[in-house]
């Protein structure tokens, strides 16, 4: 079954094992929600293991900016992970979180506290002078990235990645 509901959208004249040899069709319905999101320059994803996504995205970033309430050992060790391999990285979190981070500051990851309770998550990446925001529910835990189903929304617009930066009081890194 295709995006759109429809199941007789793909039409396959060869068998699985030739891809690009295969006649492809699109219905009408599925190119229009294609381009009403390409023109809108943001998409809602709602699944499981959606941190994957966000992991590769931290992988290939050269700057990214975190604001989480909630981070486990998974989340530091991702951390640290991508600070070994050079990246500059800004987390905010809760101020009560501190003292459990406070490693990550001496390996040159800048960590903002909040002292207002919030529970917003917001994940900012700068790649290659591309910048692509997520805010959703993914907290900065194993259970959110792999295991919970997760909303978020993923823009590339940089009018609306500039409102959510400032609206958690950061202009970059």
């Amino acid at each position: 079954m295709c995006f759109d509901g429809c199941d007789d959208c793909l039409i396959f004249s060869s068998g699985c094992s030739e891809p690009f040899a295969q006649v492809y069709s699109l219905s009408k319905r599925l190119v229009l929600d294609f381009l009403r999101i390409i023109h809108q320059k943001n998409i809602p994803v709602l699944k499981r293991g959606i941190g994957k996504m966000i992991e590769n995205l931290m992988e290939i970033s050269q700057r990214m900016i975190i604001k989480t309430p909630f981070i486990d050992e998974f989340g530091i060790k991702l951390l640290e992970r991508m600070k070994k391999s050079g990246k500059e990285i800004m987390l905010i979190t809760r101020e009560s979180n501190l003292d459990y981070l406070r490693h990550l500051g001496k390996i040159g990851i800048k960590i903002t506290p909040s002292k207002e309770k919030f529970h917003a998550k917001i994940y900012y990446f700068n790649i290659n002078e591309e910048e692509i925001c997520i805010q959703g529910s993914v907290n900065l835990t194993k259970n959110s990235f792999y295991e919970n189903e997760e909303n978020i929304t993923l823009f590339w617009d940089k009018s609306q990645i500039l409102n959510i930066l400032k609206t958690i009081g950061v202009d970059g890194i």
